[in-house]
Order: C-alpha cells, then sequence, then structure tokens
C-alpha cells in the first residue's frame, strides 16, 4: 500500500484504500499520458502541494498548467465560472490560447 501525507483537511481515515502507481498502471503499455492535459491548480492548496507539479511534464507530454496563485483545493467551487471558462476553451479551442496558461515549468 503507499504511504500518503494527510493533513486536518483530509484526514487519512476516511480512505479506504490508497493505490501504488504499480498497481494503477499494471498491464498498461505505456505510462506516459500524451492525450492533451489541461490541470489547473490552486497555488495556496494545503492538501496537495504545489512540488507535485515539478516533472510532471515528463510523464504528461502534451501538458498546459493553469495557474491560480490566489486560491487553494477548492479553486473548482470558489472560481466556478473561470475554471469552467478554462476548461471550455480547453476542450474546444485546438489553439487554446497558451497565454493564459503557463507551462509546467514550476519548480
Amino acid at each position: 500500500m503507499a504511504v500518503s501525507c494527510f493533513n486536518d483537511r483530509h484526514p487519512a481515515s476516511t480512505i479506504a484504500h490508497s493505490w501504488s502507481a504499480k498497481e494503477v498502471t499494471e498491464g498498461a503499455k505505456s505510462t506516459i499520458i500524451q492525450v492533451p492535459t489541461l490541470v489547473i491548480w490552486g497555488m495556496k492548496d494545503t492538501a496537495i502541494l504545489v512540488g507535485h507539479l515539478s516533472g510532471l511534464d515528463k510523464w504528461v507530454t502534451n501538458l498546459s498548467l493553469k495557474l491560480y496563485p490566489d486560491d487553494d483545493h477548492w479553486v473548482m467551487l470558489e472560481k466556478h465560472k473561470q475554471v469552467a471558462q478554462d476548461i471550455r476553451r480547453f476542450i474546444g479551442d485546438k489553439a487554446y490560447p497558451r497565454e493564459s496558461v503557463y507551462r509546467a515549468d514550476v519548480k
């Protein structure tokens, strides 16, 4: 079983089972995601830290990253209109305007 870090906003006692990367990818032809992918991230997230973005572009070759610098884990609720617009623009426009999306170069 994978070991995860939790805080009081996401207590480990509520998680029935945690899967390891090996369990999740077992039988996969590749562990590299090549589908265009948009990650929307609240930079003040205390449940899933921003450091998890580092190196993500190794595993997701066509990655776009929209950062919300003043928002946390619940950015999709707090900024629902902006997030919905980001998603609609990303899936509906092959030439998604990259000036509003940051590449995954977070350290």
